[in-house]
């Protein structure tokens, strides 16, 4: 189809430039929107297209269950790859967020009822509550793969 286009020079929906800059897909989301992780080291990590608003920092996880949705199994999504601290901007925000006791999940990001500890909520399972957090980032993009 690619080949036809270019020939023709119709547009192709969904169209992007060969040249489009990849993301890392760098692993999955399982139940109960835990990530599991692929080994940093690994030469042959799939990448996966980038959209619009990303930097060489942003990695994609694919989704691989129902723990966000059934309309969400198998989409992408887009984060940068950084572990800072949760800020306030965060709040209210989908994120990848990075536990105390190791786990990573993807859940909205909420004031916990103690200083320094966070609600993580979700849309199909029972909040978590006053959790500590390592690091949080927000989701910045999902789409279908």
């Amino acid at each position: 189809m690619i080949a036809i286009g270019k020939i023709t020079d119709f547009p192709l929906p969904n169209a992007r430039p060969e040249t489009s800059p990849m993301a890392i897909l760098v692993g999955y989301v399982g139940s109960g929107a835990e990530m599991t992780l692929f080994a940093a080291a690994r030469d042959d990590l799939e990448r996966v297209q980038m959209t619009d608003g990303q930097t060489e920092n942003t990695v994609a996880v694919e989704v691989r269950s129902k723990s966000l949705g059934d309309v969400f199994d198998r989409w992408l999504i887009y984060y940068e790859q950084t572990k800072l601290p949760p800020t306030p901007d965060l709040l209210d925000q989908l994120c990848v967020c990075g536990l105390a006791d190791g786990r990573t999940l993807i859940k909205k990001l909420k004031r916990g009822s103690v200083e320094a500890r966070y609600t993580l909520l979700s849309n199909f399972e029972p909040p978590i509550y006053d959790v500590a957090l390592e690091w949080a980032t927000r989701v910045k993009m999902m789409r279908p793969r």
